[in-house]
Parts: structure tokens; sequence; C-alpha cells
């Protein structure tokens, strides 16, 4: 069982990047959503077409399927997660080293349409237990 969130703020050009502080160690994804992703409390961020995540559970990438990607997560980690909308791809680093690009040809999007910081916890855990960045994630809408 799955909690998501969203950012009220997307991207649609240009690069940019996130970075969350993880205090917890269960069911993490986190990545990028369009508003049309299906997040329900059995399908996290990444696991439908319009969504891309980096599970540090089971170090892996999501979008629809999962593949091996990373390393896994310990509490205490910095996970950044990065859109570069130049060459449409999205990649995930782990204390500032890169994983490489873990998606390329990611859909493209216009203004008020485009790609949202989104994460996917155990419905058990709680937002406070981990930290990001207020100025990107200000208003985070929850699914």
């Amino acid at each position: 069982m799955f909690s998501s969130a969203t950012s009220n703020a997307c991207v649609w050009k240009g690069k940019w990047m996130y970075e969350v502080l993880w205090k917890l160690l269960s069911v993490q994804q986190l990545g990028w959503a369009t508003l049309s992703c299906p997040c329900t409390d059995h399908k996290g961020v990444g696991e439908a077409d319009d969504s891309y995540a980096f599970d540090g559970k089971s170090f892996s990438k999501w979008n629809k399927d999962a593949e091996p990607y990373g390393q896994p997560w310990v509490v205490g980690d910095v996970i950044g997660c990065c859109i570069n909308l130049d060459h449409d791809e999205i990649l995930f680093y782990r204390n500032g080293v890169s994983h490489g690009v873990a998606f390329r040809g990611i859909c493209q999007m216009g203004p008020g349409s485009g790609h949202y910081p989104a994460i996917s916890l155990s419905q058990n855990d709680s937002p406070d237990q981990f930290e990001m960045e207020e100025d990107i994630l200000a208003t985070i809408r929850i699914s």
C-alpha cells in the first residue's frame, strides 16, 4: 500500500534537480510524474507510463516495469532527482554520485502540463521522515 505526493510546480523545459534526505528504510519511489499519472494506494510513482522513479529499497528504476539500477539507499543518504528536458533524460544521484541516465526519450510536455517532482512511500511512513528542498516542493498534492 502506497501514499504518493507530487509538487504543485512542474517543469517542461531546461534542466532541473531536487534532492531528498532519507530518514527511513521502507518502500520509497522517488522521481517525476505528470498530472495524468494514476498514483493509487496500489500503484506508486514509476508504475505507470506517465511517471519515472528510482526505488531505493529494491535499487531499481521504474517506468511501468522495474529494471535494475543504482544502489540501495541507507538512512542519511541524499538522493538527487534530475531531469534534462533539453535531452529528454532523467538521472538520479546518491550522495552526489551519478547512477547514470535512468531514462531516455521521456515524454515532451508544455507549460502547465509538465513533469512534477513526485514520491511514493509505504502507507506506514510519514512525510516528516524525509526532507525535501522547500523551494521546489513548497506545496505538495497528496493522492
